[in-house]
Formats: structure tokens, C-alpha cells, sequence
């Protein structure tokens, strides 16, 4: 789940959400495959966001609001904007008003921090945002070297001695959670709002970056939806 996003000139902040400890994979797809994505849609070269990504591990109680507030900030602090919600690629305007197609990104959690009433809770987020981010998490956030936990110490002893201590542990194995499936037409719109297709473009791909969006689409199907794909897709469209 998506809590937060800022989208700058040269580099994106996110707050995410994940059970399945996966956070390197999907980093992967957006500075890798994404990049490569929109370096052949554009027709350019090299990177397309700033170094490497930074991760920070977050105590829900201590910090999420905190870090909500600093990334949707953050194009302020940078002076393109003077409020968060003059940025349109930040998620604040999601949390301050209602828009269609936004299933994506969800607000009704950390909203609910701020109160029970949708009307009132968006009023005291808005204050919350006005008071700027305290000085001491600016001044932590704005060195090098992040911290690798943002918590109570008792939050940080939990995280060490629970994942930290027996990583070296050959015969420790550990084991993902089960993919959730989802609805075809679910994952069908996600995928073709992605990739600014028709479905038939992909189903019936000519060129060969049709193609690879088709293995992806393929690949997909496979994972998440875990039944027979062969009446949408055929079998020269199951290899890449």
C-alpha cells in the first residue's frame, strides 16, 4: 500500500506499506524497469533518478504521521511550490479531497489518526502540515547516513532481536506469505492505465516494445491471478 508520495525533479520519496518484506524488488522495478520504460518511450539514456534508494524501517506510533508530513513537504522546502497542494505529484491533495481512480494510494488510515469525521480529520492534517516538519527529524533526515529504524527504542530492540540477530544463520529460512489474488479486471486496469495501452495493443502486440510489455503482462497473469490465461493471451504470447 502507497501512504505517501513526492515526485521531485530528480528524485521520489514514498511511503509504503508491504507484508511480504519485498521493498528491494519493487525499488528494482521502479529505478530499473521503469527507467528503461521511459528512457524508450522518451527516446533517452541513463538514469532517471538520483543515486541509489535509501530505505527506513517505521514504527507506526512514533513516526508515520511525521514522515507523511515530511514527503508531501518536501517540494515546499524545495520552493517549487508554496503549499503541498499546489504539487501535483505529491499525494496530499488525495488526503485534503476525494478523487476518482485513486484506489491506488490510501488515506483512510492515517487520516483516521486525525480524527473519526473525514471533514474534521482533513482540517487538522491540513494544521498538522502548517506547523512544517519539526527540526530535529529535518535535521536527522538531512544527513548521509539515514537511520535504519525510525522508533521507540523498544520498536528497535523488537526489529533487532526478531530479524537482525539471526541473519547470519545459514540454516534459518524464512518464508514469504502467500500471494494475494486479485480480480482480472483489477489487474487488467492497472496494467493498461501503467503502461497507457488498449488492451488490445498488448493482447495483440506488434513491435518489440509492445512485446515485452506483453511478457510483463504475462508475467502477471501468472502470478496473481493463477488460472488459465490461455484464452486472452496465445501460446506464441506466453514466452517473451
Amino acid at each position: 500500500m502507497i501512504h505517501a508520495f513526492s515526485l521531485m525533479p530528480n528524485h521520489y520519496h514514498l511511503l509504503i506499506e508491504t507484508p511480504l518484506a519485498n521493498i528491494s524488488r519493487a525499488m528494482r522495478h521502479i529505478n530499473g524497469l521503469y527507467t528503461q520504460y521511459y528512457n524508450r518511450q522518451n527516446k533517452k539514456d541513463g538514469c532517471l533518478f538520483k543515486g541509489r534508494y535509501k530505505a527506513i524501517l517505521v514504527d507506526e506510533d512514533a513516526y508515520l504521521v511525521e514522515l507523511l508530513r515530511y514527503i508531501h513537504l518536501n517540494p515546499v522546502k524545495a520552493c517549487l511550490v508554496a503549499n503541498p497542494a499546489q504539487h501535483k505529484w505529491t499525494g496530499h491533495r488525495y488526503y485534503i479531497k476525494s478523487y476518482k481512480n485513486s484506489d491506488w494510494i490510501t488515506t483512510d488510515r492515517l487520516l483516521s489518526m486525525f480524527g473519526k469525521d473525514q471533514g474534521q480529520a482533513r482540517k487538522k492534517l491540513q494544521q498538522f502540515m502548517n506547523m512544517g516538519v519539526p527540526r530535529k527529524l529535518e535535521e536527522r533526515l538531512s544527513k548521509k547516513k539515514w537511520p535504519s529504524v525510525f522508533s521507540s527504542e523498544n520498536f528497535k530492540d523488537w526489529v533487532e532481536w526478531n530479524f537482525v540477530k539471526d541473519i547470519k544463520n545459514r540454516d534459518l529460512k524464512y518464508h514469504g506469505k502467500a500471494i494475494k489474488i486479485i480480480e482480472e479486471p483489477r489487474l487488467k486496469k492497472i496494467l493498461t492505465q501503467f503502461f497507457g495501452l488498449k488492451w488490445e495493443e498488448i493482447t495483440q502486440a506488434k513491435g518489440a516494445h509492445k512485446r515485452s510489455v506483453r511478457a510483463l503482462c504475462v508475467g502477471m497473469y501468472r502470478r496473481h491471478l493463477l488460472w488459465d490465461y490461455e484464452n486472452l493471451f496465445s501460446a506464441s504470447d506466453i514466452t517473451p
